[in-house]
């Protein structure tokens, strides 16, 4: 049975605190690796989470 607009929770791309935990969790692991590698904060945006796609929507 297809979801309802009233059921999906809202996230909000600009207020992390709406993210869902997995999703929010995800972010930090990517961004934590990019610091790691050596990538200026300034191109975080360019992180990878289109590969991660399927697994972050099977947490919403």
């Amino acid at each position: 049975m297809p979801m309802e607009p009233a059921d999906l929770p809202i996230v909000d791309v600009d207020v992390p605190a709406s993210w869902p935990c997995p999703l929010a969790g995800l972010v930090g692991e990517l961004a934590d690796d990019a610091r790691r590698s050596g990538h200026a904060p300034e191109y975080y945006q360019d992180l990878d989470l289109l590969s991660h796609e399927d697994s972050v929507l099977t947490h919403l």
